[in-house]
């Protein structure tokens, strides 16, 4: 593929991608704005003496008395690079995500008169200190915003409500990502769900980044030709991690420091580009009943490629083979190679922009690659631990004031919140060319839920990390192995569930 136009590129761009990208100010602009909202359009708010078209919520007309509703949420002190600035701001001070979370909470505790409180929990394990409360039946907090891993073991263990049974919350508004919610249900039910409202979804969602003075200096194409031209494979992939990969001192033997390598990221990958090739672990029937599947010739031969890139030595560096060695590997290893010219690729989540924003040289970012161009579309999904969701505890004695303030919350961010969060995104210092909208907007469009992570029944999530740690291939053998505790798992949530 020659060179095309930034024009024409985003042009194809859109062409190519199937489904409608997440938010940018407006209802289409999110991957779930379906036909149910057609209707809506027609409401409208003027603004500045012009008449501009906004979808408002389907929402009463209520006084709530000045009462405090108090988000729970994760806090600075329990990871200083990934917390919290999505629900809470206490004035307006030139921040960009800071003064759309104050004019967004502004606007609705204006509307209904109430006061939007939160309490950033510092300890490892929010579901640990939440479940105390919940045991004491104590209506401390209204909502939460825990991580996915943790908002399903309070799920599991039947601390929250059903979210499609709360008074006031419509989960197929285009606030609500509704592929990715629709992957987090089970038997119809859904605990917890992500949106608008939130924003650490979008930086735990995984895609990769790659160096563009490497790129220049091996005179290798640009991925986002690649992702235009349809054919951003793992074949592709593997292809250009190779290509990169150097001896740097010459001395037969790849070191994590020395040398100048393909890609760099964990185990986590394994699973990560294994699911972005379509394939599923863990599946649900017509009636939305989760179960493990059974590993198809097409996931057999998506494995096979995955560990050709995941066990390949010479071109992949992986954090856990070095965690030892370093204060912080993630920091200290791998973003110092990728700052520093010596890696090509690094796969994680998008979090990563803004720990890239003093690297000297350019980057870039596209989707995770398809196992082939006869996948339909780009897959991804979400960091358990990082992604935050909201959820209601049992507990909630102001259940139908707290739908309606959730969904006021979350309408309103799809013209505040993440309209900053793109404006951070794709500002110079992060995001530094034209091709990445269209980029960010595809990686956030093709992510959806996925129960694996988060549930792990039996050991079906880190079955593949573990894998990658022996440098087995024998995937399918192992898989069997655990079907029966995993099976045995699900069965006890379902039963959980009931």
């Amino acid at each position: 593929m020659g060179k095309i136009t930034a024009a024409a590129f985003l042009a194809l761009l859109l062409v190519l991608c199937s489904c409608a990208p997440q938010g940018s100010g407006g209802a289409s602009d999110r991957p779930d704005a379906g036909a149910e909202d057609a209707g809506q359009a027609d409401i409208t708010e003027k603004s500045g003496g012009t008449e501009t078209e906004k979808i408002l919520p389907d929402l009463p007309e209520k006084d709530l008395g000045g009462g405090t509703f108090t988000f729970y949420v994760m806090g600075y002190e329990r990871n200083v690079n990934n917390y919290s600035v999505e629900i809470y701001a206490e004035a307006e001070n030139g921040d960009t995500i800071n003064d759309a979370v104050y004019a967004r909470n502004r606007y609705a505790e204006e509307k209904y008169n109430f006061k939007i409180a939160e309490y950033p929990e510092s300890n490892s394990s929010l579901a640990d200190s939440v479940r105390r409360t919940l045991m004491a039946d104590e209506d401390i907090y209204q909502v939460f915003m825990m991580n996915l891993r943790d908002s399903a073991n309070l799920a599991g263990q039947g601390y929250l409500r059903d979210l499609k049974n709360v008074e006031n919350m419509d989960l197929g508004k285009p606030w609500w990502d509704s592929r990715s919610n629709g992957g987090f249900s089970i038997m119809g039910r859904l605990y917890f769900a992500v949106g608008d409202i939130n924003i650490m979804d979008n930086n735990a969602t995984w895609a990769v980044f790659f160096n563009k003075k490497i790129l220049q200096d091996l005179g290798l194409e640009a991925p986002y030709a690649h992702v235009g031209g349809n054919n951003w494979t793992l074949d592709k992939y593997h292809e250009m991690s190779k290509a990169a990969a150097r001896d740097l001192n010459g001395d037969g033997v790849m070191h994590p420091d020395d040398d100048a390598w393909g890609t760099v990221g964990d185990y986590l990958n394994t699973y990560m580009l294994f699911i972005a090739s379509g394939e599923k672990v863990i599946n649900k029937d017509k009636d939305d009943v989760p179960y493990l599947e059974h590993i198809s010739e097409r996931g057999a031969n998506v494995m096979d490629k995955v560990m050709d890139i995941q066990l390949d030595a010479e071109s992949t560096l992986h954090a856990n083979e070095h965690a030892s060695k370093y204060a912080n590997v993630y920091s200290d290893m791998l973003r110092r190679n990728f700052k520093e010219d010596r890696a090509l690729f690094y796969i994680a989540g998008l979090l990563t922009y803004t720990l890239l924003r003093d690297m000297e040289n350019e980057f870039g970012m596209v989707p995770m690659p398809k196992l082939d161009s006869a996948q339909d579309r780009y897959y991804t999904t979400y960091n358990y631990g990082n992604a935050s969701s909201l959820s209601i505890p049992v507990t909630n004695a102001r259940l139908a004031d707290t739908g309606l303030i959730a969904e006021a919350l979350a309408a309103e961010s799809m013209y505040t919140l993440t309209p900053a969060y793109y404006e951070v995104a794709l500002e110079r210092k992060y995001m530094r060319d034209e091709e990445s909208r269209a980029m960010l907007d595809i990686i956030l469009s093709s992510r959806a839920g996925d129960l694996t992570t988060i549930y792990d029944w039996g050991g079906s999530f880190e079955i593949m990390q573990a894998l990658t740690q022996k440098k087995s291939r024998d995937f399918t053998s192992e898989f069997e192995k655990i079907r029966g505790r995993a099976e045995t798992a699900i069965a006890k949530t379902l039963e959980s569930f009931d």
